[in-house]
């Protein structure tokens, strides 16, 4: 059911087409990660390498990839480059 809610939070999300919509697009992201525990995550703060256990290591990587996933799907696809 979560992942509905996040489903539903994006689908709100201006999408980024531009510098113009950058502001708030950013600004939509940041609340969006901060209620669904992924703002440390995104900003670098938590990172795998810190993880002891391999529970926390599979959770950090479901968080990091529910991330790109939430970024990949609010950028307007002209505006995407491909980043390995």
């Amino acid at each position: 059911m979560a992942s509905n809610v996040i489903v539903e939070e994006v689908s709100q999300i201006e999408k980024l087409k531009d510098v113009e919509s950058y502001q708030l697009w950013n600004f939509q992201l940041t609340i969006m990660f901060k209620a669904n525990g992924l703002y440390e995550i995104v900003k670098g703060e938590s990172k795998l390498e810190s993880m002891k256990s391999e529970e926390e290591k599979e959770t950090w990587k479901k968080k990091d990839a529910k991330a790109q996933k939430i970024i990949t799907t609010t950028i307007e696809r002209k505006t995407q480059k491909h980043k390995k």
